[in-house]
């Protein structure tokens, strides 16, 4: 065999070997990004176990206290599951609850308004954007501004 046909045949099983890598990886990485992407849409159906009450401020407090939603569902969305909620959007702090049942917020005159706590503490995060996890308590009330300063 003569030496330019022995390095011709080097070069093509070279070049075969790494097509063949490349196909394999190529496969491979489209196999794992599938059965990632289907993990993520199967963790997205798991359900979100929470209680929520409403205190409408008049000795009314309605609770509810097997809630389930979906992951990734916020404070707003578990309010959402248990009643009638109207919201308005705010530059800075995202949506705002305005009303509840038809319980609008009247800060101007009663100086009352829709406030949130998670677990006992008073909620510093707009409500559309803390996400619940199971065994949350979200307490909704309307009440005299609890917040910070």
């Amino acid at each position: 065999m003569s030496r330019s046909v022995l390095l011709r045949n080097k070069w093509f099983l070279m070049t075969l070997l790494v097509f063949c890598w490349a196909t394999a990886a190529t496969f491979s990485t489209a196999y794992y990004s599938f059965k990632f992407t289907d993990l993520l849409r199967r963790l997205e159906a798991v359900p979100v176990h929470v209680s929520v009450s409403k205190d409408y401020g008049n000795q009314t407090t309605i609770t509810f206290e097997e809630v389930y939603l979906f992951s990734s569902a916020t404070a707003l969305d578990s309010l959402r599951a248990v009643a009638n909620v109207t919201t308005e959007y705010h530059e800075v702090m995202g949506l705002l609850v305005t009303g509840v049942d038809g319980l609008s917020n009247d800060w101007a005159g009663a100086g009352k308004g829709w406030q949130y706590w998670l677990n006992g503490q008073y909620a510093l995060e707009a409500a559309d954007m803390l996400i619940l996890v199971s065994g949350d308590i979200v307490d909704w009330r309307y009440t005299t501004y609890q917040g910070p300063g």
